[in-house]
C-alpha cells in the first residue's frame, strides 16, 4: 500500500476559494530515483456528486507527461477511503490529497515533466518539473 494520503498537511495548498483543483510539488527540485510528492486540494460544485461517488479523492486522475511519453493513473482508486475524507461545503465538496508521482515507476528519470490532475471535468494547474540527475 502506498503512502498516499487524503489529509491536509503543511505542504497542502489551501482549498480554492472558488471551484477548482490546485496542486504543488515537493521537494523541489526532485532528484532522479527519488520521490516527488504532489499535494493537492479541491473545491468542486456539489453537482459533481451526481457523477462521482464520495470520497471524491477516488476520482483523482494523475497525468504525467514527459517528452515522447505520458502516463495516466488513478492512484487513489484502490485505497481504503471514507466518505468523511472529503467535506461538504456550501454548494460544493472539498478536500485534500497527497501522492508520490513516481511511486509506481521506482523513481523518476532526469528530464522535464508536466504534471496535472483531473477530477471529473475539473483540471488542476499544470506543473513543469525538472528532475535532476
Amino acid at each position: 500500500m502506498s503512502a498516499a494520503t487524503v489529509q491536509a498537511n503543511p505542504q497542502s495548498p489551501p482549498i480554492p476559494q472558488g471551484f477548482g483543483v490546485v496542486i504543488r510539488a515537493v521537494p523541489y527540485p526532485p532528484r532522479a530515483g527519488g520521490e516527488l510528492w504532489l499535494h493537492g486540494s479541491f473545491h468542486l460544485p456539489r453537482a459533481v456528486l451526481d457523477v462521482v461517488e464520495r470520497p471524491i479523492q477516488r476520482a483523482v486522475v494523475l497525468v504525467v507527461q514527459r517528452i515522447g511519453e505520458a502516463t495516466v493513473a488513478t492512484p487513489l482508486r484502490e485505497h481504503i477511503l471514507f466518505d468523511e475524507d472529503d467535506q461538504l461545503s456550501p454548494g460544493g465538496v472539498c478536500g485534500y490529497f497527497s501522492l508520490d508521482v513516481f511511486e509506481s515507476q521506482g523513481g523518476g528519470v532526469p528530464g522535464e515533466y508536466h504534471l496535472f490532475v483531473s477530477i471529473d471535468e475539473h483540471l488542476s494547474n499544470v506543473l513543469a518539473v525538472d528532475v535532476a540527475p
